[in-house]
């Protein structure tokens, strides 16, 4: 069914020409700010590993919502293994902190230019980023959140939830070791890597 044109509205909004001088973007109206600051926010916790904000500004089943969980906590996994491997190979980095622990005010917030465009449509929206990308929220009570139903790669939720599972499995183990102090080098922890892949092909 097409939605009735005189329900809908479809707004521009460039970003850029919208900063002020202080930084800040500012929203042509209500609808866009709270969209924009969902995208932002869900963004932000993804980035920082921050599970509780990237489910705050999104909506979703139960299935999607474990798919959201098992992607933030891989990714801590796979933080803490970057670390490891750095620390191994003297690298820098090894002395920054994991995203997990920078805390909210020292956070630095995704450029407002990513988003050129808002569409608004009834209780749906489409934010398309500067590379064409579409990010489709839907207004429920609370305001605007991410769609994680349309979020994420085309693959089957529970293909993802399985991946994302099984990823944290092998670098938990291959951290194990290390905490262990049995992975003295950083050829020995990226050989431990391709052990624990192998073993866990093998068991599916």
């Amino acid at each position: 069914m097409r939605s009735n044109p005189a329900v809908v509205v479809a707004k521009s909004v460039v970003l850029l020409a919208l900063f002020t001088c202080s930084g800040g973007a500012v929203a042509a109206h209500p609808e866009e700010a709270q969209i924009l600051d969902a995208y932002f926010n869900y963004v932000t916790g993804l980035g920082y590993r921050d599970a509780e904000l990237a489910k705050a500004n999104s909506v979703g089943n139960e299935l999607e919502t474990k798919v959201l969980e098992a992607g933030i906590a891989r990714d801590r996994d796979k933080d803490r293994l970057a670390k490891a491997l750095a620390k191994l190979q003297g690298a820098a980095s090894a002395s920054e902190p994991l995203k997990q622990d920078v805390k909210p005010g020292e956070r630095k917030p995704p450029p407002r230019a990513l988003i050129i465009n808002v569409r608004v449509d009834g209780e749906r929206a489409v934010a398309t980023t500067n590379s064409g990308t579409p990010i489709e929220l839907r207004k429920v009570t609370g305001g605007w959140k991410i769609d994680l139903a349309r979020w994420g790669p085309d693959r089957p939720k529970e293909q993802q939830l399985k991946e994302s599972q099984a990823a944290s499995e092998v670098i938990r183990a291959v951290l194990a070791k290390v905490d262990a102090g049995e992975v003295k080098t950083a050829d020995q922890l990226k050989a431990l890597i391709k052990e624990k892949e192998a073993e866990l092909k093998a068991k599916k």
